[in-house]
């Protein structure tokens, strides 16, 4: 319980995109569409590579959340109209490297929707830091 102050992904985006994080409330396991929280982020603040690897981003909430305990999802999308430059995100190496939880990627228009994301190895994970700030 507390105020979600930000999350970190491995995202690395063109400096024309713009990232919308938003945090779900959860129905079987996946995001339902009940947003708690969001915050959009500009490509430019996403547009460096690290070396060997991108690293983590922030991504700070203007307006804190406050989340009862539970469960809950984060959803990582561009939205419509900014889809000229490109906007990655860096997996977790393979396997259920986070095992109270899954990633999952839309398939809007092909049901079930949302598909577990995975790779020939198995189930992959997105790795991802949450900080709440306790009351």
């Amino acid at each position: 319980e507390g105020y979600l102050s930000h999350v970190m992904v491995p995202a690395n985006c063109g400096a024309a995109r713009l990232l919308r994080v938003e945090i779900e409330l959860v129905t079987g396991d996946v995001p339902n569409g009940v947003v708690v929280a969001a915050q959009e982020v500009p490509g430019t603040a996403l547009n460096a590579y690290g070396q060997p690897v991108p690293g983590m981003r922030m991504v700070e909430f203007a307006q804190p959340a406050l989340l009862p305990p539970g469960h809950y999802a984060f959803t990582l999308t561009v939205p419509a109209g900014r889809r000229t430059e490109y906007c990655m995100l860096w997996l977790a190496p393979s396997g259920d490297t986070y095992r109270s939880g899954k990633a999952y990627f839309i398939a809007r228009g092909n049901p079930p929707h949302w598909i577990e994301l995975f790779d020939a190895a198995g189930p992959r994970d997105l790795a991802f830091q949450v900080f709440v700030r306790p009351l």
